[in-house]
Parts: C-alpha cells; structure tokens; sequence
C-alpha cells in the first residue's frame, strides 16, 4: 500500500517523492521515461515506476497501490495526461491534488518577448521571418514545427540526452548537427553561448516559470538581440482555471492534514557565495554550479541585478536575523544561496554571517575574486606590499597606515566615503602629518562603467580650493576602491613611550613616560581597541593609546575646559584622528559613545564608585586601570575595587628616578611615587554593598 502516488513530470514531484521517502512514508512516483527513473531511487516503501502511461494502465496502477490521495505533478502543457489522471480520482473516489509550479509573471513585455496560445501559433509567426531558431519546447511538439516551417536547417533544438528524443529529431527532419542533447538547467550565460553560436534570432520557448529557467533563456535572448516567442502556460493564473492547484509548500502542508503527521524538511546548507568585484566574467565556476542549485538567493539589489541569479527567487536581504526569519517560515527551502560582493575572506560579510550560522545552520562560504587582485592587475602593481584597510560601513584611521606604509588600499562604500578620505588627506598633508602621496581611484571596478583615474595630493592650488567638489574626479554613486603611495619613503615605526617634552602641557597634570608605557601595558590593548581616558588632562594616554589601536578608537573625556583644548591640540599636533574629546564630568556622557574595550581613569572628581559601575555595565568583562599619587586617593581605590566583581586585580607602586647633570655630576632626581592598579570584570555577582 502506498499512501500517496505521484505523476512526477517537473522537478517539483521528484522533490516531493524524495521528501517523502526521506520522512519514511510510503508512496508510489510514476515517471514518463527510463531517464526521469534514472533521477530518482526507491526503496521498499518508495516505488518508482517508468513508463508513458494509457488511462486504463494508470487506473490499474493507482488501484493497486491503494493511496489516500494522488499529486498530479506532470508539466502544465501536459493537459491530455492531467484530464487523464483527474478521470482517474474521480473513478476510484481518491482526492486529488494538483501541483503546479510557481509561474512568475514576466513584466517587460517589449517586443523581444511575444506571447502565443500554442506552438503551432509561435511557429506560424516565425515561418515567414529570416534567422535561425532556437527550439526549447522539448520533442513533443518538434513535429509541429518542423511541419509548419519547411526549412529545417533553420531550426536548432534542445532535448534531452536520451536515444529517444534524438530519434524523434532525426524523425521530425533535424539533421545531427542542429541537435544540442544536453541536460538542463541552464544558466543565462550558457543559453547566450548557444545563442550566439547558432546564431539564433528567434527562441521557441514553453511559459514554465523558474524551475524552467524561463528567465535564464529571455535574459540570454535579449543580450543576444533575439526574441522569444513564449507560448504561454495554459494552467497559469493570468487565464484562470476551475481546478484549485498548490505550490510545493502548499502540497506538503496539505499532505499533512491528509495524512494526520507532521512532514519534516531537511535541514537547509546555506552557501555563502562571493561573487567579486561585480563583473560577470569574474565569477567562479563554483559560484556559478551553486547558483543554478540554489531555490532561492538573497542579497543587496546591487548584487541581484547581476544576470547571474535572473530566473532565480530573489530577496533583498543579507542579514542573518533576515534570511533565518525566511527559512523559518519557508522550510520547503532546502538550498539557500547568500550573496557577496567581492572575496568572502577580505572585509566580507559572509565571515560575520557563517558566524552567526554555527548552531543553527550548516553554512560553506565560496571564495571570489578580491577587488585588490583585479585593482592590483588593471593597474600593474603587485599587492603583496599593499597594507589593506577597509572604510566600507566602519572607521579606519587610514592616515595613520599611511604615516608607516608606502602603499595602502583601502575600499569604500560609496561616494561620501571618496569625498571624506580625500578630505582628510588633504587635511593631514597641509598639517605635514604625511607626505605627498598618489591616489589611484578605482570605480565599480569590473563593470561596463569602470572608470580608474589618478589624484595627486601636492597642488597647493587645490588645497586652497573652498569647494571640495572641483577636486573629485568621479561624481556618480557606487562602489570605490582607492590606492595610496607615498611619494616618500614611510616613516620610522611608532614606539610607545613619547617623550614628556614633545606633548604640550602648560598647568595641566600629565601622566610621564614611564608611568604611561606602564599603564598602556596594563590595558592589554589590541590595534581595534575602544578605549576611554576618563580625566584626560594633557591627553598623552589619549595620544599614545590612539597610536595603538590603529583601527580602534579612543575617546577622551575632563571636566576641565583647558584640559580639553590642551588633548585637541596634542591630538592635532601627533596627526591622531581616531579619537574624541568631550568635556563632560564621569560618569555623565559614557553611554554616549561605542562599548568600551578597556579604559584609564586619571581622575574621578569623586565619582570612582559611580565610574566603575557604569563601566562595568557596558562591558561587564573590560578592562580598567587607575593611577594614583597620594594615600587617600590609593584608599579610595581600593574601597571602590572591593564593591565590585573583579578577577586579575594588581596593585603596584611606580617610583622613577632619572640622572640631572650638574656640573661635572650626575645627580639622580626622583620623580614622585604613583601608584598604577589594574583589573578586569567578570560576570559573578556584585558583593553586598554595591
């Protein structure tokens, strides 16, 4: 006994068959040709039979295997066999369901797409018109057409690779060489291959939606400058039908209830495609074999327009949280394709997105071209120097790479970006924080409207400029990517530890050299720190902090007004632009900026307790260290620490002293002891009191 029986013509049935076999219900698949049996294996549950089938033979078949319901998933130009099996369920009382395939409605009805009732019509059109024709209907309706158009040797057809549909070729007048036998699917790029080489001006085609590649085949046919002559789907919508008809999801919801159990999916694999600069030349064959698997593609609309994913259903939308919500409620999606710009190891989404996979889903990221390869060959300058940056939806303080490296490449996001790089070029050359340097600007590389064009940033006539927008060479909008050569040999390597005479400081408190190359060690930072110097003063942790975390940020903060200015200025004077200054009292304004990494506090004005507990809410596991220079101030320390949960606390006294020569002798000079205490936060509970 089978519980349900299938007439499998399109992949939608043979789908169906598979889940069902794979979620152990028993059913029966009949399937036209050896070939169509050949896709799919049973087992003794699942039976597979092959074979065009008579009325009587499908009534004999469906009454042996006892089902509870038959899905007609024959092709929708298929009518005889669906009147057929329709006569069948209503001899035997069986429920009838009919599966039909999503057929999208194609919007550009220009005179490159035409529309027919039948195939004879189609052929009657293109009967009296010069060019060749390129038939994709399949075998059953080539007779049709090789008797309405005599000339046979225009006409090129498509068929399966079976001995079947080549005899039916030579049977219908065709001659071996304008017989493709290949096996679909078929993506735009290889129906325009096949197009162009049989110099086809018309294209005979069936309205059978994605699963079709009908989309594929107009999109080749357009660039082609052929038409399509589509003769349309007699099931569809457009021409209303009496027989209700489900989507794949649908049949398997109403299965369900048919058959009182719950029907499972199979877990999705989300490939992660990157798909390079944006170039169709430029995908991978990887890329492209993924594609044509994928039943759905989700992306920016920048990237879906590529004609890559035409035919394919596609969402605008790359986020996790997105395409998780989709698969959810859309479980019968068994292959999902995520799209890249771009490399997916250089600065790509996908990385932040197979993270976010783990648990959850099975993921498998496809790599590309990089824009720093193909930018590196269009202009002949090897990349292996290249320090790579990225400003593409995050800061980067290029201008500090650019102080110690001789070529950098940073990607943008767009225009602004463009505009504000050159802008802060421009600014830190005029403060002699770098030298002259080239700027090679790549625009939607790979594209038709690629443009590359050089900037060099040395004329004091441009500097001068009041307007910003004369010195852009580009103005459009889209996606750029910029070189930066020093015209100079880099700068020396920063060092931590400045010397005290090179900050400015007038009555301001500082904290010296060594006490900060202390502090700076006890901070643990990394070059994407977030950092605060809470009680900035001079600002020289805010400096050699921000020299540091190159890619991070540091923001500053001090209630004292000069103290800010003074932190300004030795910010300007260093070149430092990853950093902020605020005046503000701590804790006040903290929530204001970015989650810390770690932070100094200097100064407290009385508010240790409150600082430390509005640190630690932000980042319960930061780290934090203090200085202090007397008693009372090392006391309140400690009774702030002891509220708290913290691991990893060191408390530990700094005395420096260093030679002053006087005369012929060098006396030793001792700076005042400080104390330097440091620790980080752990998520335990806070102790009584706090």
């Amino acid at each position: 006994m089978s519980k349900v029986f299938i007439f499998a013509g399109t992949t939608e049935g043979r789908k169906l068959f598979e889940l069902l076999k794979a979620n152990n219900i028993s059913c029966t698949v009949s399937v036209a040709t050896d070939y169509g049996a050949n896709l799919l294996s049973g087992n003794s549950k699942c039976k597979v039979l092959s074979g065009r089938m008579s009325k009587e033979e499908m009534l004999s078949a469906v009454k042996k295997s006892k089902c509870l319901c038959l899905v007609d998933a024959t092709h929708p130009f298929a009518l005889e066999v669906t009147a057929q099996i329709k006569l069948v369920c209503k001899e035997l009382g069986i429920k009838y369901v009919r599966l039909l395939r999503d057929i999208d409605e194609q919007k550009d009805m220009s005179d490159s797409l035409l529309l027919f009732d039948s195939v004879k019509s189609a052929a009657e059109y293109a009967k009296d018109k010069k060019g060749n024709i390129f038939v994709t209907t399949g075998t059953k309706d080539l007779s049709t057409i090789t008797e309405t158009i005599k000339d046979t040797s225009r006409i090129f057809a498509r068929v399966l690779p079976v001995e079947d549909s080549l005899l039916k070729c030579i049977q219908s007048g065709l001659c071996e060489k304008n017989i493709v036998a290949m096996q679909g699917p078929f993506s735009s790029f290889m129906n325009e291959a096949m197009f162009r080489e049989t110099k086809t001006k018309f294209v005979i085609t069936k309205e059978s939606g994605a699963a079709g590649g009908f989309e594929e085949k107009i999109i080749a046919a357009k660039n082609c400058g052929a038409i399509t002559l589509v003769v349309k789907n007699p099931e569809s919508k457009s021409r209303g039908k009496a027989q209700k008809s489900y989507s794949y999801s649908e049949t398997v919801r109403l299965l369900e209830k048919i058959l009182e159990r719950k029907i499972a999916f199979s877990a999705p694999k989300i490939i992660l495609a990157s798909i390079g600069p944006g170039g169709s030349g430029l995908l991978t064959k990887e890329v492209c074999d993924a594609v044509q698997d994928a039943d759905v593609v989700f992306g920016a609309n920048t990237i879906l327009s590529n004609p890559l994913f035409g035919g394919k259903k596609k969402i605008n939308s790359y986020l996790f949280s997105e395409v998780d919500e989709y698969l959810q409620n859309h479980p019968e999606c068994e292959n999902p394709l995520v799209a890249f710009s771009g490399d997916g190891g250089f600065y790509s989404g996908a990385t932040a997105f197979a993270r976010e996979c783990q648990g959850k889903y099975s993921s498998s990221v496809l790599p590309g071209i990089s824009s720093v390869n193909y930018f590196s060959a269009k202009i002949g300058s090897p990349w292996q120097d290249w320090k790579l940056l990225s400003m593409h939806g995050k800061y980067c303080n290029v201008e500090s790479f650019v102080k110690s490296n001789q070529k950098c490449f940073v990607i943008l996001s767009g225009k602004k970006d463009l505009r504000d790089l050159l802008e802060r070029l421009v600014i830190a050359y005029k403060n002699k924080i770098i030298p002259e340097v080239k700027v090679t600007v790549g625009f939607n590389l790979s594209r038709e409207d690629e443009n590359i064009t050089c900037i060099n940033i040395d004329d004091s006539r441009r500097l001068k400029s009041s307007s910003f927008s004369d010195f852009l060479p580009l103005q459009k909008e889209g996606l750029y990517s910029v070189l930066i050569e020093r015209q100079s040999l880099p700068d020396l390597k920063f060092n931590a530890g400045i010397k005290d005479d090179l900050f400015c400081r007038k009555k301001i408190p500082m904290t010296k050299r060594d006490v900060r190359l202390i502090i700076l060690n006890r901070m643990s930072l990394s070059e994407n720190s977030i950092v605060y110097d809470i009680g900035c003063g001079t600002g020289s942790v805010t400096v050699e902090a921000a020299l540091i975390a190159k890619q991070g940020f540091v923001y500053a903060m001090d209630k004292n007004k000069e103290a800010v200015e003074l932190t300004k200025m030795n910010l300007a004077n260093f070149g430092i632009s990853n950093a902020e200054v605020v005046q503000k009292t701590a804790p006040d304004g903290l929530c204001q900026f970015p989650v810390p990494d770690c932070a100094f506090i200097g100064g407290n004005s009385g508010n240790l307790k409150d600082i430390i507990k509005a640190l630690l809410k932000l980042n319960p596991l930061m780290r934090i260290v203090l200085s202090a220079v007397t008693l009372e101030t090392l006391c309140t320390i400690k009774e702030a620490v002891s509220l708290f949960p913290v691991c990893d606390l060191d408390f530990t006294q700094v005395s420096i002293s260093h030679t002053e020569k006087l005369g012929k002798y060098n006396f030793v000079k001792a700076e005042n002891p400080v104390w330097v205490v440091s620790f980080s936060g752990f998520a335990g509970e806070k102790k009584s009191g706090s």
